[in-house]
């Protein structure tokens, strides 16, 4: 009886525990989304600050431009880096990732807190939940081992280009982050647009809009590999629904996922160097 009595103490206690852990992670989600909405405001502020200069000054296809910027920014949270917001831009991400790193502090001490009471369903819970979230994470640039560039994007499709203007480092700075569909691999989204993802369509690589369709997610997950030319430095990404197919750089600059080539020029194109990101948003 006492056994049955103790039995039923302890499941109180971690169901207990478990319903703390789950109102503080609230509370921290509620802090980062009240930490996010005022940034989003602000930068709104910024853009309609530029607007208005560029009304005053009478260039109308600029302020047309902007609007359009704006509209891009509210639908899909792109940011733009023109002249004059880059101040608002910096700030926006540095207050994104501030409120973000404090929300993944209490999952991870909530993870830990769940291990250690042996609660792995509400440890396994947590981490996922913590992997949609889609927090910010540290700000990477990946330089092409055959040549003296970076993975961009142009148009939605990525392209091996040389970074060398602010605007152009933007267009060449990612996320990696816990892959979309096992957090066993890796997901890689571009900082202009967070809510797309590097994915791929009839082999081209291209960035693809979240989708919470598990086909999809799928073609948004990459195996992060040793690079196939240099193991010790590079890395590789071999697709996870055709594991027999990499990221590679074509003679043209396109990027392509294509079926390994067991020759130097194919392993040279397939391998890069992660960096910290071009754009520096600290």
């Amino acid at each position: 009886m006492k056994m049955i009595q103790l039995s039923i103490l302890v499941f109180v206690f971690l169901m207990s525990n478990s319903f703390a852990m789950s109102a503080d992670i609230e509370i921290a989600i509620a802090e980062r989304d009240e930490a996010v909405k005022n940034a989003r405001i602000a930068l709104r502020a910024g853009y309609q600050g530029v607007i208005a200069k560029a009304i005053e000054s009478g260039d109308v296809e600029r302020s047309t431009q902007l609007r359009r910027f704006v509209e891009g920014f509210e639908n899909e949270d792109a940011l733009y880096l023109v002249s004059g917001m880059k101040p608002f831009i910096l700030h926006y991400f540095k207050t994104l990732r501030s409120a973000g790193d404090s929300l993944r502090e209490e999952y991870l001490k909530e993870i830990k807190a769940a291990n250690a009471a042996m609660d792995f369903d509400l440890a396994e819970q947590l981490a996922q939940e913590l992997t949609d979230q889609r927090i910010p994470e540290k700000t990477v640039s990946y330089k092409v081992a055959s040549e003296n560039s970076s993975l961009g994007h142009t148009g939605f499709q990525l392209f091996s280009k040389y970074q060398g203007t602010d605007t152009k480092k933007f267009h060449a700075t990612w996320e990696e982050v816990p892959g979309l569909s096992s957090t066993a691999f890796v997901s890689i989204r571009p900082i202009n647009w967070p809510n797309r993802y590097i994915d791929h369509y009839g082999y081209r690589v291209k960035l693809g809009a979240y989708q919470e369709n598990t086909a999809w997610k799928k073609h948004a997950t990459w195996s992060r590999v040793p690079g196939l030319s240099n193991s010790k430095t590079g890395v590789s990404f071999r697709s996870v629904t055709h594991p027999d197919r990499y990221i590679r750089v074509r003679d043209n600059g396109e990027v392509w996922l294509d079926r390994r080539v067991d020759n130097q020029k194919f392993k040279s194109q397939a391998t890069f160097f992660v960096r910290d990101g071009l754009f520096r948003v600290r």
